[in-house]
């Protein structure tokens, strides 16, 4: 729906800001471009090659289930081909889940071919409402502040990011 993509967008900018303000603290000045598949192609058929490329050119996947993406064996194929490229261990690592709605969250992890791709403890950060778990948390409060509920997850998610990138700083 056009309100989940208007979500998406400003989630994509807020995390793209913030992440590069913690990388840049720990010597990463330049951030890849982010890719939002759903806008680069159809939702059935096979993947472009230039999504591939773009899957096997990533250092992290961020996956925001919501209601069309249960649907869609598209973003199960650019799961799957994710899961090629980085293993199970890229998965582990460098795969986050962020979930817009408790029942589409339910409705994909029921799914065979999810359970195949994904790892038993895969990370989700809940973006729904306490009050109403069907719909994606509210961004901004009224008065322009972000809201406690998604500055919380977001630091989640960032604070996921952030361990991983000191991670492979630290390997060899």
């Amino acid at each position: 729906s056009k309100a989940t993509d208007g979500w998406i967008s400003r989630f994509s900018e807020f995390l793209r800001t913030r992440l590069q303000n913690r990388l840049g603290r720990i010597g990463i000045r330049q951030l890849q471009d982010m890719h939002l598949s759903g806008r680069n192609g159809p939702l059935v058929g096979s993947l472009p090659t230039a999504l591939l490329n773009n899957v096997a050119d990533s250092y992290a996947m961020v996956i925001v289930v919501y209601n069309a993406y249960t649907k869609s064996d598209w973003c199960l194929q650019e799961l799957a081909y994710f899961r090629q490229a980085f293993g199970a261990e890229g998965l582990g690592r460098r795969l986050y889940v962020v979930a817009l709605s408790k029942s589409a969250m339910e409705e994909i992890v029921a799914r065979p071919d999810w359970e195949r791709l994904t790892l038993p403890n895969q990370l989700w950060i809940p973006f729904f409402r306490d009050e109403d778990v069907d719909e994606p948390v509210r961004q901004r409060l009224a008065h322009g502040e972000l809201s406690e509920r998604f500055e919380t997850q977001l630091i989640k998610l960032l604070d996921a990011f952030e361990g991983t990138v000191r991670q492979d700083l630290r390997e060899p």
